[in-house]
């Protein structure tokens, strides 16, 4: 399920550091994904449209399909590149009639601000099982009912990698380069991460074809983005 926010205002995009905060207005409500996109889900995608899997971590055989540690269905997809994650954006979009896009940096960031300060639940996670993620079907991190913001998994977010805000958009889109992005931004910690890397504010690059089984991704739709054919 998506979470619609009942209004817009000023929120705050950090980039890893206090004092680099940047204020956003979002002039258009829109909806995000409650969690993480699940192993089911993206199953269902890749089966449908034969999409290959990418190597991950670079491992051999290593895959979505197979990210060296047990996964359920419930639990979200990994070793996922930010092209893949496009792709299942685009193909959501076609079934659903709606338009879809990954999360933009701000987006994600605004639904981290809103569940307020992490859980640590990674360590907690870490304590039961010696790798890997967990289920998306907990308890949400808070009133707007968001899921995996907390460490379960890193995010690939739709916007272009750089090493400052200054052109981030002021309305909550990504920011983004006209043809390709050398990198792109992933939000987040990961289930593997220390808990001084499990925080909202964190960011790094992530290659366009590289996956880690540490990353995944959740999408959102701009409420007024319906499809017109």
């Amino acid at each position: 399920g998506f979470y619609m926010p009942p209004r817009t205002g000023q929120v705050k995009v950090e980039n890893g550091f206090p004092d680099e905060q940047r204020p956003i207005r979002f002039e258009q409500p829109f909806a995000i994904a409650r969690s993480e996109i699940t192993l089911a889900q993206y199953r269902t995608f890749a089966t449908e449209t034969k999409r290959p899997a990418a190597p991950c971590d670079e491992v051999a055989l290593r895959t979505w399909i197979n990210p060296g540690f047990t996964q359920n269905a419930d639990h979200p997809v990994v070793c996922i590149t930010p092209l893949d994650a496009d792709a299942y954006a685009v193909w959501l979009g076609a079934r659903t009639q709606r338009v879809y896009r990954v999360a933009s940096e701000t987006e994600w960031g605004y639904a981290g601000e809103r569940v307020g300060e992490l859980k640590r639940v990674a360590s907690a996670a870490r304590a039961v099982a010696p790798a890997g993620t967990r289920s998306t079907e907990v308890e949400a991190d808070s009133e707007i009912e968001v899921t995996g913001i907390d460490g379960n998994a890193a995010e690939i977010v739709a916007d272009c990698w750089r090493t400052t805000l200054d052109r981030t958009p002021t309305d909550g889109r990504p920011h983004v380069y006209q043809h390709y992005c050398d990198a792109r931004v992933v939000k987040g910690g990961g289930w593997r991460d220390g808990d001084n890397e499990t925080n909202t504010s964190l960011r790094r690059p992530l290659g366009p074809k590289t996956a880690s089984s540490s990353v995944s991704f959740r999408v959102t739709a701009r409420a007024e983005l319906t499809r017109q054919d």
